[in-house]
């Protein structure tokens, strides 16, 4: 078959890929052949072979050095052509906005949960929270309830919070004063 296909073609970050030039000096000539074989017990297999010209800058070489299957050139997009048309300000909304945020959320601590995260002695609470789940476990509905809400009450006041696991001043000037009998 002559000048049936081209060899070059471009696959964008889109659906359908688009052939990059179509000049006839870039169609290449196939060679379709059905071909037999008998197999023992006389059964015969058939197929199809697909050949094509060796490709040269100068166009095809000659019939006597045919490849086996057919050989073509694509070239594939390292940025999708919808990417590149975007504007800078919508490359500062998406990066800088949406990701930055992410970021800073991810990054930065939460200020108002410095006094849970930096508790010097928390096992009054941890006690009560063991309390909460056993008396879950013993099925103890009213109990765990109570201790429920008595942690919520401790919770919301921060005051009762430094009262019942002491003061971070506290833990500095007792770490102080250790270090200074060590030495």
């Amino acid at each position: 078959m002559k000048n049936w296909f081209i060899p070059t073609v471009r696959l964008p970050a889109t659906i359908k890929p688009k052939l990059i030039n179509t000049a006839a000096d870039l169609l290449q000539d196939i060679f379709i052949r059905r071909r037999c074989q008998v197999i023992e017990g006389g059964a015969v297999t058939v197929w199809w072979e697909v050949e094509q010209n060796k490709l040269s800058p100068t166009g095809p070489i000659i019939d006597a050095e045919r490849r086996e299957g057919v050989m073509f050139y694509t070239w594939s997009e390292k940025v999708t052509e919808s990417l590149a048309s975007f504007s800078i300000v919508t490359f500062y909304i998406v990066v800088v906005l949406g990701i930055g945020s992410v970021i800073r959320d991810v990054i930065k601590v939460g200020s108002e949960q410095i006094f849970i995260k930096d508790m010097p002695k928390p096992d009054s609470l941890m006690l009560i929270c063991e309390g909460i789940l056993i008396s879950r476990l013993e099925n103890n509905l009213e109990r765990e309830e109570q201790l429920y809400f008595i942690l919520i009450d401790i919770m919301r006041s921060p005051e009762i919070i430094k009262m019942i696991t002491s003061s971070s001043l506290k833990k500095k000037e007792n770490q102080a004063i250790e270090n200074g009998n060590e030495q």
